[in-house]
């Protein structure tokens, strides 16, 4: 299992409510959110021919390309609390299905990931004992 976390990504005045998976793996400088292009165009207009090109070294060695775009604000809610509202770079990609929260991301959103493999996670500012379950798995 994996960490999935209800966000609400605006950008450029559209805003959208999905579930993201927190990938601490996913190592960058700048928090960044990373969302497949069928979701861009679909729920943020945004087509990959306005970004700008990048390219990243994946695992393996592989290099894999992704269109930038500017700052997308990005907040993660729940019934009873939400995270303030941060500032993401957006990133698109061709090839995932799901979106994606950088290390960066979720530390400054103040998620802690508690049980990886159960999908447990918590607000930084939770109890302790709380302990929140993923959301549900989403893919575009």
């Amino acid at each position: 299992m994996a960490v999935r976390l209800p966000v609400e990504i605006e950008y450029s005045s559209r805003k959208a409510k999905v579930s993201a998976i927190a990938n601490a793996g996913y190592e960058t400088q700048e928090p960044e959110i990373l969302v497949p292009l069928s979701f861009a165009n679909k729920h943020l207009y945004v087509s990959k021919g306005l970004g700008k090109e990048i390219t990243y070294i994946a695992a393996g060695g592989q290099e894999v390309k992704f269109f930038r775009f500017k700052q997308a604000n990005v907040r993660v809610f729940t019934d009873d609390s939400q995270s303030p509202v941060v500032s993401a770079v957006l990133i698109v990609s061709e090839n995932e299905d799901e979106i994606i929260l950088n290390d960066q991301l979720i530390g400054i959103l103040g998620i802690d990931l508690v049980n990886v493999a159960n999908g447990k996670w918590r607000f930084s500012d939770d109890p302790y004992d709380k302990l929140r379950d993923s959301s549900q798995r989403q893919l575009f």
